[in-house]
């Protein structure tokens, strides 16, 4: 029995006519009748009922066609959800991210997503640089996002065997105490800040690379500061409270509070890349989407 005898068969019950149906079906009444009298003889009963005033269906037919109605709903329903999974149009999107990138990089990506493509279901799940690649590559996560000091390196490192894209690159802004002798002009020489105490974002940070970029600053200024390791949200109240310096994207420093000056440098300090990391040469369609999100937001640089 095949699938197009029953919506034959059920369009001339619903037209009770076989040229009606057969126009409806867009096809010649012949074929028509030749199919849906051979899915009479497969059922082995009458299905209709021909007279002068049209078709009626048996009670038999009447079960048939109402009980092939649901059947192929069931099956469009089917096709068209395997359509919208295979187009990236439903389903669930896993998204591991360092917990930076929560703050203003995906929450405006994942609304304008959300907007687009309402169908599929988004989980964002805040991990360590380290796991984010580590559930990527393992399947349990769809996409990651990390911060490093350069994606072509996390390309050949951490992330090796992955595909890699730069989404975003972060400046990086000096962070000191408003009254520190260097905060007087529109921006800072880091020449100045060589005798005070540093703090670094720790290279387990959400900013990964984020202490990279520093050391490469103090050495491109020529200098040699004391420092020590902490978290980015700690660096803030160091900045604040003890009178520490340091080097923050500019995302993370604009949450300083009154206490704090924040300028860019007179040197030049490279900034911190976000990198989209995900398997297989050929992302899937949900990923493949997600990322044409990423780039098409105003803040994305070009690809890595």
């Amino acid at each position: 029995m095949e699938l197009r005898h029953l919506r034959y068969f059920v369009t001339v019950v619903e037209e009770r006519s076989f040229t009606r149906a057969a126009q409806r079906l867009l096809m010649t009444q012949p074929p028509l009748s030749t199919a849906v009298a051979q899915l009479e003889k497969e059922v082995g009963v009458p299905l209709l009922l021909r007279h002068a005033r049209g078709i009626e269906p048996t009670d038999a037919g009447s079960h048939l066609a109402r009980e092939a109605r649901r059947l192929l709903s069931e099956l469009d329903d089917a096709v068209g959800g395997a359509r919208e999974l295979g187009s990236g149009r439903s389903g669930r999107l896993t998204i591991a991210t360092v917990a930076a990138a929560t703050w203003k990089l995906l929450p405006e990506v994942l609304t304008a997503f959300a907007h687009r493509f309402p169908g599929v279901d988004i989980e964002v799940e805040d991990a360590q640089a380290d796991d984010v690649i580590e559930r990527v590559r393992h399947g349990r996560a769809s996409v990651g996002i990390v911060y490093c000091a350069s994606t072509d390196e996390l390309r050949t490192t951490a992330a090796a065997g992955l595909q890699v894209a730069r989404i975003h690159q972060e400046p990086l802004a000096a962070v000191l105490p408003r009254d520190h002798p260097a905060a007087r002009g529109g921006v800072v020489d880091l020449r100045e800040l060589g005798g005070d105490r540093w703090v670094v974002a720790a290279a387990q940070s959400s900013f990964g690379g984020l202490d990279l970029l520093v050391y490469q600053a103090w050495e491109g200024a020529g200098i040699s500061p004391a420092w020590q390791r902490t978290s980015a949200t700690a660096a803030l109240t160091l900045v604040s409270a003890a009178s520490f310096v340091t080097l923050l994207p500019w995302q993370a420093a604009s949450t300083a509070g009154d206490g704090v000056h924040v300028a860019p440098t007179l040197q030049r300090v490279p900034p911190l890349e976000a990198a989209a990391v995900w398997q297989g040469p050929t992302p899937s369609p949900g990923v493949r989407m997600f990322l044409t999100e990423l780039r098409a937001t105003r803040w994305a640089s070009p690809t890595g």
